[in-house]
């Protein structure tokens, strides 16, 4: 084999890769039903109006969370009530130690408490779970500290309240139950999944089902995916079926963490995870499916070295790719829902392949846009490898017609920021509406790697003018960019880096082995010869361009 054959094959073997769907078990376990209804659900300890606005307009319209009417509790501070009222959502309301202030309590205080939420609240919960994983000792608190007795005298004076208030709301027993563990439980030898097995017969055995509409399990895998998980969920959940006489199933909560201390997994196995499960559910006639959590709630600390991710958004309110296949698998977002995005610009490409040192503009764009007043938009960009040039503003509101008043502070490469953010108003009482270019960015790429360009969803703002004296919040969905930068491994500047520039760097890689002469646009890492590293660059931009290639399509 001669020399030139020997390097292309090389550079070949280096291209191919393999990579498998971490949860494919999950997937074989249970056959399709299409027929099957579940309601959608996602469980919430904070709630933003553009996320109620957006959970409104699609078909994850159901939010758990914890009741209270203690002004220190989520439930109260992010009124969940009065955005379920305002967004046409649905409420499911866990009756636990939140909504009992985490005080002591006894049998009467339960009764008074769950009668008061229940009339409070009652108009928009069509489903109230009793207690919040009963078998964990840190779930005990007053009257109720573990035994299934004590459960079944909350469940049943629970269910009575309710229905003499609202006939037709589901009560939920057994209160979120394990449906898969690998830990031992409280006994030796048992794992938690026995010992909640043998809580739910107690429970049984005292008449509990004859005190609730379906029973509520949870489901999470505790770490990577283990094979067989899937179905070790599916048998453990015809288990507590087969004790409870059949009782439909509620999951109401499920999740795979991004990250843990004790575990690492990314966003994109969060995904599947979420694809994989929801189909579980789906494909097994489970009636609810409830994601945990909308939003990262853990921020980094001494214990904690990194954030911790359960949500659908992280703690900068930013969406994650989970977000995304959840809208996905349950329909997608109704028509007409306003978004903003980051693309390269003349395209509508939110993944950017540019060369090291080049120069290259990004549009924020706005797409389904009704009765646009003005914008704010708080920025970030990767600094260390994009540098912001120049900030011009947009087509998009002078199609009114009127003046428009367009400002900014200053741009801080440092930080990859812009202070205040971008802001940009019509100087009269009129509006803009439909699609079009809010402002142009124009970056330089400074060094190789892998960028972001997005906009911060909890800090930016589009509003409207309902009356001509104020201005009201619009929702929107974002669509972040993301830059990579290659290095100048584009040897006839098409803008690709393929087969033709493959050949180019073979045979000047060839020429300079041979002792005939040196392309020093071959000589990618700039140190004046052509050797194995500068295969490995080429190989490293070759792939990352295909990579932008796959994402695109």
């Amino acid at each position: 084999m001669n020399r030139k054959s020997t390097v292309s094959m090389l550079v070949l073997v280096l291209l191919v890769s393999a990579v498998f769907p971490i949860f494919s078990e999950i997937v074989k376990t249970s056959k399709a039903n299409p027929n099957s209804e579940m309601l959608n659900g996602i469980v919430a300890h904070s709630l933003t109006d553009s996320q109620a606005a957006l959970l409104s307009n699609s078909n994850i319209n159901c939010i758990r969370g914890d009741v209270s009417l203690y002004y220190n509790s989520d439930w109260v501070q992010h009124s969940f009530f009065e955005k379920a009222q305002k967004n046409n959502l649905t409420l499911v309301g866990t009756l636990g130690p939140i909504t009992m202030n985490y005080k002591n309590f006894n049998l009467s205080s339960w009764n008074q408490t769950v009668n008061d939420v229940v009339h409070t609240y009652g108009s928009k919960v069509v489903a109230w779970e009793i207690w919040n994983e009963p078998t964990y000792n840190n779930s005990y608190l007053g009257y109720y500290q573990g035994t299934a007795q004590q459960y079944y005298d909350l469940l049943r004076s629970a269910y009575a309240i309710i229905k003499s208030q609202y006939p037709n709301a589901t009560v939920l027993g057994l209160g979120g139950l394990p449906l898969y563990t690998s830990s031992e439980g409280p006994i030796s030898g048992t794992t938690w999944v026995q010992y909640s097995l043998d809580f739910a017969q107690q429970v049984v055995a005292l008449g509990g089902m004859n005190y609730c509409d379906a029973i509520s399990l949870h489901f999470y895998p505790y770490g990577p995916y283990v094979p067989n998980t899937g179905l070790f969920c599916q048998q453990t959940m015809g288990a507590y079926q087969s004790l409870t006489g059949n009782k439909p199933v509620w999951i109401t909560e499920t999740c795979l963490e991004e990250y843990s201390p004790f575990w690492a997994s990314s966003q994109q196995e969060q995904a599947n995870f979420l694809s994989t499960s929801y189909n579980l559910f789906k494909n097994s006639e489970v009636k609810a499916y409830f994601w945990y959590e909308l939003c990262d709630n853990y921020q980094k600390n001494l214990y904690n070295p990194t954030v911790s991710n359960f949500g659908l958004y992280d703690v900068n309110g930013n969406p994650k790719l989970a977000l995304d296949t959840y809208l996905t698998v349950t329909g997608g977002l109704r028509s007409g829902t306003t978004t903003l995005s980051v693309a390269q610009s003349g395209t509508q490409d939110s993944a950017i392949v540019v060369s090291s040192g080049s120069s290259f503009d990004v549009d924020i764009r706005i797409d389904n846009a009704t009765n646009v007043f003005g914008w704010g938009l708080i920025l970030n960009w990767t600094p260390n490898v994009l540098r912001l040039v120049k900030v011009t503003e947009g087509s998009f509101l002078k199609q009114s017609g009127v003046e428009t008043l367009f400002l900014y502070s200053f741009i801080n490469n440092s930080l990859g920021t812009i202070p205040g953010g971008i802001n940009c108003f019509l100087m009269d009482y009129v509006t803009a509406s439909g699609s079009g270019t809010l402002v142009k960015l124009s970056f330089q790429a400074l060094c190789t790697g892998n960028a972001t360009i997005s906009i911060n969803p909890s800090e930016s703002v589009l509003t409207s003018i309902p009356r001509a004296d104020w201005a009201s919040p619009i929702p929107f969905l974002v669509s972040n960019g993301k830059v990579t930068v290659l290095p100048t491994s584009d040897f006839n500047h098409d803008g690709k880096v393929d087969f033709t520039d493959i050949t180019y760097f073979v045979d000047a890689y060839i020429s300079y082995n041979h002792g005939k002469s040196f392309d020093t646009a071959c000589d990618l890492n700039q140190d004046q010869k052509m050797d194995f590293s500068d295969v490995t660059l080429l190989v490293s931009a070759y792939i990352a361009y295909s990579q932008s290639l796959a994402t695109q399509n």
